[in-house]
Formats: C-alpha cells, structure tokens, sequence
C-alpha cells in the first residue's frame, strides 16, 4: 500500500468550523493509501512534512496556495518550494486539488499568484471539482494539459423529508463572508422595494464580526440573521423547512463549493450563480443558476410556485459521484 502525506490536517481543526473533506477523502482511499500523518495532526503547517520526508509516495495538497496567508506564512511558502524540490528528487507524486480560482482573499496577492501558477506547472497532477478550472489552467497556459482531471465533488445521499409548507421561501447558510455577495442581493431586493416579498433566512457564522452591520442594515420581519454555526440536526431542519437554497457569489475566484454539496446531499432545490461547479450542476440539469438578479428573481418566483421537487435526477448524480467512485477513479488515473 502506497503511504501519503495529506496537506492541511491541523491541530486546530477542532477550534474551527469543521470540513469533512478531508475526512471523506481519506477514508474514500484508504484501501489504496496509507495516510501517514492522520494520527498526527501538525501545530506547524506544512514545516511538519520534514517529519515525513522519507517515508512518503505522495504528497496531496489542499488550499495550499493560501499558505502566504498562515502564520509566518513567507517562511513557510519558502519552505514549500523548497521542501517540493527535495520531495521531486526522491520521486514523490505531488497531487494538487485546484479547489478555487487563485484565492478568495487579497492579502499577500503577489506571492500567491506566484504559488498558483507554480503548482499548476509543477505538481504531477491536478484534480479539480470544476469544468471552470480546467477552463482556467489553459487559460495561463498550464504546459501539460493531459495532467489536469475534472472530477464533481463527491457527496453522499442525504436526503430530508422537506416541510409541505415550508417557514421560509429563501435559505442562505455557510460562512457569511463578504466574497459571497450577500449583502449585494440584499441590496438588490431594496433598491427594487421586493424587500418584504420573500421569507429569507441567513444561517451562519458572520465573518469579519463588522460585516455584521452591513447584512444588519438590510434585515427586517421578513429578513433574519442568525449569527451562528448551526449544529447538524438544525440545518437538516432549517433546510427541510425552506422551498429553495440560495448561493449568492458574486467573485468569479469559486471553483468549487461544499457548502453546494453538502447542501444537494440534503436533496435541496437550489438556485446559484451560473459559474464554477454551480455551472457544471445546472448543466446536468441538477440546479437552477442565474446571471443576473433580474434573472434570478424570475427563477426564484418560478421555483416558489412549484409543487414538485428535482429529486430523481438528484439522486442519479448523487449515486454516479459518491465517494467510492470518486476515489475508483482518482485512483486508476494517478498511477
């Protein structure tokens, strides 16, 4: 069995929200990888590999381009590169999961476009959840086209028992964070006084805490803010008791979303931005996606006054992408 070293399992997980992910993928290998580093979750970042140098086949890397942004993040991005060059030396595959378009946050720009562009042409291979990022990779010229793989984000079949008459209209839920655009539809809905035409729940930790005030300004009856993570069993509830989900991104930097997943795992109607995997989905015909928020509301009024759900074709796709086929196929091709 084939040992791998797995980036980022942190010591610090249990302090933040946590992301199955990882989780998910390794138990989805474990009959073809040993992760060597499971047990043994780093307080260092990626410094922890020197640990691990000798002892590993591959290495796969995850939100790895926002190392600049992690504590001593320079050094540690130093550290990588040089650390990458020593792991090739010893013919370690590097796999590299492009989960989004270069970073969601501005800081350290320069350096991480750099890390961006040097994982595209130097890891072995690159696994994406989107079209868009195989889109992306010819668009900077990646020089080894064949080395890039689109796989959907694998999900599990979770399906609710949805409310017949559901307390909200909208769910919005997840991080709450400004990239995200919600205060941007928000505005939308008041600057076309349809402000109290829709029950709209907004379920998730709000972050940075002064983004608070800007979401605050736009709630009323109709428009709630609930400031916190939602334990499991009050999602699956929450989300029952909604007619539709609703994504509102509005940066072109999504790749890829487990909040989408998570969310059509439930068996959730869904309606998103027409990019990344949100356009992979709407074209199998598994989600609903706008361009702009006249479009949306269009869509939205058409979904409320539907009496039936997308459940069947749901299902499929959850059965054709869970994650035992996800990792049969991630498998076979690296080789």
């Amino acid at each position: 069995m084939k040992k791998a070293y797995l980036y980022p399992i942190s010591a610090y997980t249990e302090k933040m929200v946590y992301n199955p992910y990882l989780d998910n993928f390794m138990n989805s290998l474990e009959n073809t990888y040993r992760f060597v580093n499971r047990r043994s979750p780093s307080k260092i970042g990626f410094l922890d590999i020197v640990f691990n140098y000798l002892k590993v086949d591959c290495v796969f890397l995850n939100w790895i381009e926002d190392l600049p942004d992690k504590k001593g993040g320079w050094i540690q991005t130093l550290f990588f590169i040089k650390m990458f060059y020593l792991l090739k030396l010893r013919k370690v595959k590097m796999i590299w999961t492009m989960h989004n378009r270069l970073s969601h946050y501005r800081s350290n720009s320069y350096l991480k476009r750099f890390l961006f562009k040097f994982l595209l042409n130097k890891t072995d291979f690159i696994l994406t959840h989107s079209k868009e990022g195989i889109r992306f990779a010819h668009e900077l010229k990646i020089k080894k086209p064949g080395k890039i793989l689109y796989l959907p984000h694998p999900l599990e079949n979770r399906f609710l028992q949805f409310h017949p008459n559901p307390e909200y209209d909208i769910l919005i839920w997840g991080s709450i964070i400004p990239y995200k655009g919600i205060d941007k539809f928000l505005e939308y809905l008041y600057n076309k006084t349809i402000q109290h035409q829709y029950r709209i729940k907004i379920a998730g930790k709000v972050k940075p805490s002064d983004y608070k005030d800007v979401i605050n300004k736009f709630c009323n009856k109709n428009i709630l803010l609930d400031d916190r993570y939602l334990p499991e069993e009050e999602l699956q509830n929450t989300i029952a008791n909604s007619k539709v989900v609703l994504f509102t991104y509005n940066e072109d930097s999504v790749l890829s979303s487990g909040v989408l997943m998570d969310t059509l795992s439930y068996g959730a109607e869904i309606i998103a931005p027409n990019l990344g995997a949100f356009k992979d989905l709407n074209e199998e015909n598994i989600i609903s996606t706008f361009n702009k928020y006249d479009d949306l509301i269009l869509i939205l009024n058409k979904k409320l006054a539907e009496k039936e759900r997308n459940s069947e074709s749901i299902s499929s796709f959850i059965e054709e992408n869970n994650w035992q086929k996800f990792a049969d196929k991630l498998s076979a091709w690296i080789i």
